[in-house]
């Protein structure tokens, strides 16, 4: 006879019971969602593509979690159940984030940038998203990609000289767009854009261009480079997205792919939930400020938050102005301006307008415009005093630093004689544009014989040339207008002072006329390429008039063909033809960089050991 078998008790039923009543670490603190992922060494964005599925609905990381919500993420991040939780109670919690933790992309566009080099494929990508050609005649090109949850897009300008724009909009957005060429792979215009993106603190995703074109190759380039810049990319394990793109092949499919992985990015942003107090009703970034001919000053405004309509007052840098018109870029008018919109808002002056890259907060009417002035004002006035007990605590420092700029313009008055200054005054119709072109301006040289010719910008702004802009003309020099009208009167004026005016609507061509103008300036010969440097090492007889120097050749080359200056420090000595070059005691065609030679001049003499000899090529 057979004893009864005892019926089989499945314990992970109590297992789980028992797991189910202890306590998750941390849980009787209160949790946002993203501090609890953080701390968990979690993936937010992993967690917020999870709930958008479940829920169909952006979720806020700020939002406060539940102690079950905590046990449900916990499983997630640890890719098991470790904590018992019941589909219905995961649903049921799921359904409260979702009517109570929505994320202000439901009401909000994102605000992305697209960075890049030139040639990466930024306004093609631009186009294929907004479905629009951008405006070849301005620096800002933004619109509206058309989706479930729509996103404002703004195409930076690749070109250096235009760096100031790029980064204002870059510090308005929610989020960028590094785009890598297949063509180029990753460049120096990629690492300057994920240092800017870290600079201002925004999240960014890779996104490789022309894909079309790549091969597997390229891909593990761009993937390996990426790497080696700290940015290791999801497909390696790491935390960083990177979305193919072309647009010319699967189009539809790669534009889903990238505007859900900008929503779940941007959903991580903690630029989307902007907080003001009540008393504003609006707040949002100066983009630039410029003037038009028949319309007056403007700022170019990027609502953040709230709304902003005509008669409102825009604030920003205590000073206040009431909105007379609001404009699109195309020129229509506007009643309001909503979040993540663009305007060009209109009743400034040349005293209130705003600086590009600054905040602006939007009041209904003047008195609550002037109270946060004034709480503004005694801030500043804080910061004031503050910054004199700092001068007096620091006064030791500043007596040195006094006789550092004594010894600095004591070598710049030395210098003085040798450089030939030309003045120069900048009109721009932005201001974000004013300081790069100055900057440019002042950067060039024109080296001769003896001088060196460079410009001095007296001044440099959006407003119009006025006679007491021209009375600031001691002697002949170059009034810069970049897409600023000129009035006929001032030409003419201009021109009988002989002040060159350079006009136009590309840095570029204004730089490198403004670079040609210099040789007119200059006077003397213009020194060409510098093919070689000698060091005069002796001294000594060549013939009974003639004394020869004994070099070594320190760069480059040496030949009796090229034109030739000698220098005693900054002092230029002579200038001329090379007479006779020797090694040794004979006739040379030519000496290296590393090489010893003797160097005569037909009519100069008076040589010195440690003299410099330069040697110039037309």
């Amino acid at each position: 006879m057979m004893e009864k078998e005892e019926p089989v008790v499945n314990p992970i039923p109590e297992m789980i019971e028992e797991k189910q009543e202890e306590k998750l670490p941390f849980e009787s603190e209160v949790w946002t969602l993203r501090d609890f992922v953080k701390k968990m060494n979690g993936n937010l964005k992993f967690i917020l593509s999870y709930m958008l599925l479940k829920t169909k609905t952006p979720i806020d990381p700020s939002v406060v979690i539940s102690p079950k919500m905590t046990k449900i993420i916990y499983n997630l991040i640890v890719g098991k159940r470790e904590y018992y939780v019941t589909q219905e109670e995961e649903d049921e919690e799921l359904a409260k984030l979702q009517s109570t933790g929505k994320s202000p992309i439901v009401e909000r566009n994102p605000v992305v940038a697209i960075l890049g080099g030139v040639s990466t494929g930024k306004t093609s990508l631009f186009s294929s998203l907004c479905e629009v050609e951008p405006d070849p005649t301005t620096n800002y090109n933004f619109g509206t990609v058309e989706d479930k949850y729509p996103v404002t897009l703004f195409d930076t300008p690749g070109n250096e000289l235009l760096s100031p724009i790029r980064d204002n909009i870059l510090k308005a957005s929610d989020i960028s767009l590094i785009l890598i060429s297949s063509e180029t792979g990753v460049t120096n215009d990629t690492e300057e854009s994920i240092k800017l993106c870290r600079k201002y603190n925004k999240p960014f995703i890779f996104v490789l261009t022309k894909y079309d074109i790549s091969t597997q190759f390229t891909i593990e380039d761009v993937i390996a480079k990426l790497a080696d810049m700290g940015c290791q990319v999801e497909q390696l394990g790491g935390n960083y997205e990177m979305i193919i793109y072309s647009t010319l092949k699967d189009t539809k499919s790669n534009k889903n792919n990238l505007m859900e992985s900008i929503l779940i990015h941007s959903l991580e942003s903690s630029e989307m939930k902007t907080e003001s107090p009540e008393s504003v009703k609006g707040t949002g970034y100066v983009l630039d400020s410029g003037k038009t001919k028949n319309l007056g000053f403007y700022s170019l405004l990027l609502l953040k938050k709230g709304e902003l309509r005509k008669g409102d007052y825009v604030s920003s840098n205590l000073n206040k102005t009431r909105v007379k018109s609001i404009k699109s870029k195309n020129g229509g008018n506007m009643e309001s301006v909503k979040e993540s919109q663009i305007a060009y808002v209109y009743g400034f002056s040349k005293d209130t307008i705003s600086n590009p890259g600054s905040v602006f907060d939007v009041f209904a009417t003047e008195q609550e415009a002037n109270k946060v002035a004034e709480i503004t004002k005694i801030d500043s006035s804080k910061t004031k005093i503050n910054d004199l007990i700092d001068d007096k605590l620091n006064t030791s420092l500043d007596q040195i630093d006094k006789v550092r700029q004594k010894i600095n313009k004591n070598f710049q008055n030395e210098d003085s004689d040798r450089y030939k200054y030309i003045p120069a005054i900048i009109r721009c119709d932005v201001k974000a544009i004013v300081e790069p072109i100055k900057m440019a301006i002042e950067k060039l040289r024109c080296t001769g014989i003896s001088k060196i010719c460079k410009y001095k910008v007296l001044d440099a702004d959006i407003d119009n040339l006025t006679q007491d802009d021209v009375d600031l003309f001691d002697k002949p020099g170059i009034v810069v207008a970049y897409n600023s009208t000129i009035s006929s009167t001032m030409q003419n004026k201009l021109k009988k002072q002989e002040i060159k005016l350079i006009s136009g609507e590309k840095i570029e061509d204004i730089v490198k006329t403004a670079e040609e103008e210099l040789v007119q300036f200059l006077g003397e010969k213009k020194l060409g390429r510098v093919m070689g440097m000698a060091q005069i090492l002796k001294v000594f007889e060549a013939s009974k008039k003639r004394n020869a120097a004994g070099c070594v050749v320190t760069y480059g080359r040496m030949t009796p063909f090229y034109e030739a200056r000698v220098l005693r420090g900054d002092n230029v000595l002579y200038y001329g033809k090379i007479s006779s070059l020797r090694r040794t005691t004979e006739e040379a065609r030519e000496i290296q960089e590393g090489e010893s030679c003797g160097i005569t001049f037909e009519d100069f003499n008076d040589f010195k050991v440690g003299d410099i000899i330069e040697a110039y090529s037309d």
